[in-house]
């Protein structure tokens, strides 16, 4: 595989793309995009000062917006895990693919394992559009 991502255009798209696929890409294809995914992930983790609203629903409750202090969400102010929440989520991002990268066997985990990357790749899926900076 071979991917060239120009620099941005003047209106904001980047230019020139160019993606050479193998055929020996997509024989894990899961494995291949893994190897893609991760040091992205990664790299926003580190660097992305922003963050979405996580339902609560998919984080642990003691950072849930429930546990937080009392704050006023009507005058537009956040609560004391509103970053931690997105942090925890794409924590869980990136532990599944950290344990994808790699692996050719994808159904060789241990039981709580899968589940947890199962978890990830679902959030994945969910906050997929709120990946940007």
């Amino acid at each position: 595989m071979r991917v060239n991502i120009g620099p941005f255009n003047e209106e904001g798209e980047h230019y020139p793309v160019d993606v050479v696929i193998e055929r020996t890409d997509i024989v894990s294809l899961f494995s291949t995009l893994a190897l893609i995914v991760l040091p992205l992930l990664k790299k926003f983790r580190a660097s992305s000062p922003a963050a979405p609203v996580v339902e609560d629903a998919d984080v642990p409750e003691n950072i849930r917006s429930t546990a937080a202090a009392p704050y006023n969400a009507e005058q537009g102010e956040l609560d004391e895990f509103f970053f931690v929440r997105w942090e925890y989520v794409i924590d869980q991002m990136i532990f599944s693919f950290e344990q994808i990268t790699g692996n050719d066997e994808p159904h060789w985990f241990p039981d709580d394992t899968q589940k947890r990357i199962d978890e990830g790749l679902r959030l994945f899926g969910k906050y997929y559009m709120d990946l940007w900076d």
